[in-house]
Order: structure tokens, then sequence, then C-alpha cells
């Protein structure tokens, strides 16, 4: 692990002094051994702490990756996470300034591709209170890596990952079933002891793919398909509030997907497809479900993926 850290380390620093320049570039062939060999770090997995003094990497291994947390000002690593043979990070996420939660999957029997565990796993940029917060692998377990928590047999997809004032953050979580995909469940998940301190009903659609959370952190919108494949959009004015349709693919033809909340708070930008041209973007009214065309960008560069 200390080789790898410390290549990391360099290939970091490096990048945060150095400029390419393209025309050398062109001149001077690259060696096919830089696209045959295996990346230091997981193409977009570089990630920064809210107030920008750590980042956060995921490392590719021969039978697993770890997640790797520099301090920015140094470029020294100064925690990880690593899972046991042949387990992954699949995500990660930063819920404080100090504090990453991730979640992992595991490649089982002759799979190439590994499959997603549901687990969350939360340790502090200084390395403690490194601990298993959801999952199956729960009390019941006698692995001395895993710590005293509830097990649950779902899996736990985060919603919004900012931790409020209570050290939780929204989490979906979804019963596992041999039988029909389960609705998923929100609840609250203590993002220091695994504990989920407030449950709060469930998504309106069996087959979500997207949710959005105004700048609360209350989750009002989620969008998804019906078991036919036609897509919906779901939308409720409060925590307490019935969901309500706002749009159905097989009744307008459209797919209407949200994105982010305006600076107001009160509207959505969403991403709309129809079979008369390129997607647009609009500025959605949730309560009058009025559409304004829009050219603003902002929404698409807050949410964009950092890659390196």
């Amino acid at each position: 692990m200390a080789r790898f850290v410390k290549w990391i380390a360099l290939f970091l620093f490096l990048a945060n002094v150095i400029s390419v320049d393209a025309s050398a570039t062109e001149k001077n062939h690259l060696p096919i051994e830089n696209f045959i060999s295996p990346p230091l770090i997981e193409y977009g997995s570089l990630s920064l702490s809210p107030d920008g003094n750590y980042l956060a990497v995921i490392v590719p291994r021969n039978n697993r990756s770890d997640l790797v947390i520099f301090d920015r000002a140094s470029m020294k690593p100064v925690s990880n996470i690593t899972p046991g043979k042949n387990e992954y990070i699949a995500d990660y996420w930063w819920v404080s300034n100090r504090r990453v939660i991730a979640t992992f999957a595991v490649k089982e029997g002759g799979l190439e591709t590994p499959s997603a565990t549901g687990e969350l796993w939360g340790i502090d940029v200084d390395g403690k209170n490194n601990k298993y917060l959801f999952g199956y692998r729960g009390a019941e377990s006698t692995g001395s890596h895993i710590p005293d928590v509830e097990k649950n047999y779902a899996s736990a997809t985060v919603l919004e990952s900012i931790a409020d004032d209570r050290n939780t953050i929204l989490i979906g979580i979804t019963p596992w079933s041999f039988k029909e995909i389960p609705f998923m469940h929100l609840a609250r998940l203590n993002v220091l002891n695994g504990r989920i301190v407030n449950t709060g009903g469930r998504l309106p659609i069996r087959y979500s793919n997207n949710t959005l959370t105004d700048h609360n952190g209350n989750l009002k919108w989620v969008s998804g398909h019906t078991a036919q494949r036609y897509s919906q959009l779901f939308y409720r004015a409060s925590n307490a509030a019935e969901w309500t349709k706002v749009n159905d693919q097989q009744e307008s033809n459209r797919v209407i997907e949200p994105i982010a909340y305006s600076d107001d708070n009160q509207h959505i930008y969403a991403r709309v497809s129809d079979d008369k041209g390129p997607d647009y973007l609009v500025l959605l009214n949730p309560v009058t479900k009025s559409e304004k065309l829009s050219t603003h960008l902002e929404p698409l560069t807050a949410v964009a993926v950092m890659h390196f």
C-alpha cells in the first residue's frame, strides 16, 4: 500500500505544478505502456473536501481498490480505506470537511465487473472513526474488522451527502428481495455511529434513477421508470406532503430529468428529451408546472464530475 500511495502523491504533486505542452505531445509520441498499463488512480475519482483542504482518490489494485485521502497543502496521504480481497470502492462522498463515506462492490466467481453491495463505511481525514456504518456484515459478524452495528439485508443509496448538524445524511434503503424490486425507503443515517435516526416514507416509484434535494437538504424530486420503461417524474412540496406526478413519458412523449435547484430555491433546472430534436434545458416551476427555456449552464457545471 505504501508504494501505491507514494506514486499517487508524486503524480498529484506533478499535476499541480506542471502544464502539458500540447504541441510537444504531438511531436513526441507517448510510449505504448501509457495506454496499456493500469492507471495510478481511477478515472474521475478525484474529489475535494467541501473546504478544499483535502482531496481523495480511488486507487485500483490487482484484486481490490483503496480510497486514499491527501492533505492538499502538503500532498501527503493522511488516511485510507482498504477493503478486503476482491472488494472495491464503488463510490464515495464527502459528508463534511473532515469525513468521508464510501460504498463497496465485490467481485465474485467469474464475474468481471464487481457487484455493488450497498454497504457504507466512514472515516475521518486523520484516520480516526474508521467505522462500518451500514450493511449485511453487521452485529452478527465475528470478523474483527467489522464494528458492532445493526445487520441490514438491504442496500443503502446516498441521496444527500452533506451531513446536517446532527451528523446525519439522507439515504435510501432498498431491502433485498428475490421477487419484484422493493420500493426504496427514506431514512437519515448517522455518519459517526451508523444509527438510523429518522425515517421519511418511501419513494413513489419502484425503479428510481435520480433524486434532487433543495438547498436545505429536503428531498423533493425523484425520477425513474415504470416496468414498461416509461420515464416518470414526481415532486413533493415538503417531507410531509404526498408525491405528485409532474411528467409521464407515456402521456407527454417527453423525458424530464431534474438537475439542480435555482439560487432562489424555488425553481429547478431540468433536462428535457423528446423526439423533436436535441435535449434542452428548462427552468421548471414545481407549483405551476410552467417551463421556461434556459441557456443557463451553471447547474450543469455544478453537478459535473471532476475528471483527472
